[in-house]
């Protein structure tokens, strides 16, 4: 029998929403995958948990060298703004380009979500907090992708574009007060 640590589920399940990288990388990617008439949501949505766990593994055996070759902050900014203004442009992309935007997204998603590390802390409670983050991060995503679906054709997309070019200002925001401070 799986242990499991209902506070620290809770915690990780609010992570997502308490990252403005975070939360602007996951409104792109929703919108973008929502935009995409496209059949094949399942799959974008089961690349988007593999690529998360698979972040998650990363960001547990090698979170130290990870973060000393690159800034994870960065590069989740640099992909929101990147998705937003694919959303945008309102291009009609298949599998072979949207696979690998998930697969990026989940993977840096995942290796930027660390629950905070108290002396003493059981693996049972950062397993509980890594499940409650991954799924915070998937709901979020379905929940965007589900109402971005709906919105898509209001209009002809015209508010799913400017809901992308809001991310991608905030993304540049975001971008701009980060390396600001440098």
């Amino acid at each position: 029998m799986i242990a499991f640590s209902s506070s620290w589920f809770v915690k990780g399940l609010s992570h997502p929403t308490m990252t403005p990288s975070h939360i602007i990388l996951i409104l792109a990617l929703g919108l973008l995958l929502g935009q995409q008439a496209k059949p094949g949501l399942p799959g974008r949505i089961a690349v988007l948990i593999i690529s998360l766990i698979g972040g998650f593994i990363l960001n547990h055996y090698f979170s130290d060298s990870v973060k000393n070759l690159f800034n994870t902050e960065l590069i989740l900014l640099l992909l929101a703004l990147s998705i937003g203004l694919l959303t945008l442009l309102k291009l009609e992309l298949n599998n072979a380009l949207l696979m690998p935007v998930v697969l990026m997204t989940g993977i840096m998603l995942g290796l930027d979500s660390t629950p905070a590390m108290i002396p003493g802390l059981r693996s049972v409670s950062i397993n509980s907090w890594l499940m409650g983050a991954g799924s915070g991060i998937v709901a979020l995503v379905t929940l965007i992708c589900l109402t971005s679906l709906l919105l898509r054709n209001v209009l002809k997309g015209l508010i799913l574009r400017i809901l992308a070019s809001w991310i991608a200002t905030s993304a540049i925001f975001v971008l701009t007060l980060m390396l600001a401070k440098h």
